[in-house]
């Protein structure tokens, strides 16, 4: 059947259901929270109905006790209901037959909703498709149209945490039974000195953040390296900054310890080309699932459709990466800050509601090469105090060296953990292999 026959039907609905809805909340004010907490007004098809519900909804909420009598007159000063028709067709409502049950009736008003939503999105789109001379601005609009119809099916609602507590006590329980047990809510760095102070989790937003060259992009891929090689996790790696040439060569030449210069050289003796071709052959490998986008300015609407189709494919993602905020773009037009408040949040909604573990760069200010004392501050997070607000765990990277190259901690690098929202603030130190741009455990070096 063509488009336009299909339109000539009208726009998907089920009158019945929402009479039969509307009915239940005039005979049965105890229904009205329950039914109000899911739906909106615009999920109604039929104009009236639309009316009679966003006007019980606000006699509600002001907790004004009403009948059908006041409801009417609420609704013929508004001139959606007569005098000659309204009073009968509110009646009509409220002896409307309970088609089925309140849950399968709700769900049935949200779906055709939803289904008109998309209907509506989809025409806007073939109208794009004619209109827009840019086919990438095309492609962005239908990205955000889809997205905005799709968002509301990640609406949680209001839970007992009774089983919330069962599982986290199973958890703690196993542990103590168990020493070698896995806690798969824990996605370790296999790097032993972050592990022991920050314990990061899935849902986490976790902010490493330093000047330009300090380290942050390296430690970022020595994390992501770790839990997609030693845990078999799939990590996904956002680099606006990196093309995929330039993180393949980083990976390669922390895999093989040797400099990406050498590399480039083609100048390897016969140990040196064996731990080449043994990096390229891990790498290569199913067994090591790290996946790359290179896309310059990605916005959180772009990024949250790319992890859909992804796990759609590979099914749960361990790690999410992004290198770094202030290149991606933002979705609204604000201030600077806004932009960056905005994006912080959006990186640690993804967290949120693709149950993994966030590590998002982000640069400092300036301000910090301003102070005698050049190690950072939670304040010199650039351009937004919402980067913090948003963050569960913010590190800040400081090498002495990278100031004085004449200081006698050459290859040491701090990293303070300068927020931890579930522990205490620590700061660190790690041994930071320059040639390579490695950061290893102290103890293993």
């Amino acid at each position: 059947m063509s488009i336009t026959k299909l339109l000539e039907q009208g726009l998907p609905n089920n009158i019945d259901v929402e009479r039969s809805v509307l009915g239940l909340m005039l005979r049965d004010k105890n229904s009205i929270p329950e039914i109000i907490s899911v739906l909106k007004n615009s999920d109604f098809y039929h104009p009236i109905h639309q009316a009679i519900y966003e006007t019980i909804v606000k006699l509600f909420s002001k907790n004004i006790s009403f009948d059908i009598h006041l409801l009417f007159e609420y609704l013929e000063k508004k001139e959606i209901l007569t005098k000659e028709h309204g009073m009968s067709d509110l009646l009509d409502i409220i002896d409307a037959k309970r088609v089925l049950n309140l849950e399968t009736s709700i769900k049935i008003i949200m779906s055709n909703s939803q289904r008109r939503q998309y209907i509506n999105h989809c025409l806007e789109i073939i109208n794009n498709c004619y209109l827009e001379p840019d086919i990438d601005v095309l492609i962005d609009k239908t990205e955000e149209n889809i997205l905005s119809v799709g968002q509301s099916r990640f609406v949680k609602g209001i839970e007992h945490i009774k089983e919330t507590v069962i599982d986290y006590s199973k958890t703690i329980k196993a542990k103590k039974e168990d020493p070698n047990f896995i806690d798969v809510s824990i996605v370790k760095t296999n790097i032993k000195t972050l592990d022991r102070i920050m314990n990061p989790q899935r849902s986490d937003l976790i902010i490493i953040a330093g000047r330009p060259g300090i380290g942050k992009s390296s430690l970022l891929l020595e994390i992501a390296r770790n839990i997609c090689i030693k845990d078999k996790k799939p990590v996904v790696f956002f680099t606006p900054e990196m093309s995929k040439k330039q993180v393949v060569e980083r990976l390669i030449s922390l895999n093989s310890e040797l400099e990406t210069q050498r590399l480039n050289s083609g100048f390897l003796n016969a140990n040196q080309w064996n731990d080449f071709n043994n990096s390229i052959e891990l790498l290569s490998s199913d067994d090591v699932p790290f996946f790359i986008d290179d896309s310059s300015y990605l916005t959180i609407n772009e990024m949250r459709a790319k992890l859909r189709k992804f796990i759609q494919k590979y099914g749960q993602v361990g790690a999410v990466f992004t290198d770094y905020l202030q290149m991606l773009k933002s979705d609204i037009q604000a201030t600077k800050a806004e932009q960056i408040s905005q994006m912080a949040l959006g990186c640690k909604n993804l967290a949120k509601e693709f149950d993994t573990v966030h590590y998002l760069g982000s640069q400092l200010s300036r301000s910090v090469e301003t102070r005698q004392d050049k190690r950072p501050q939670l304040s010199d997070l650039k351009e937004s105090g919402g980067i913090e607000e948003n963050a569960n765990k913010v590190l800040l990277l400081y090498r002495d060296e990278y100031y004085k190259p004449d200081t006698n901690d050459i290859g040491v690098a701090e990293i303070n953990l300068a927020k931890h929202r579930e522990g205490a603030t620590n700061t660190v130190k790690m041994f930071f292999n320059a040639n390579i741009t490695k950061f290893q455990d102290l103890e293993v070096v």
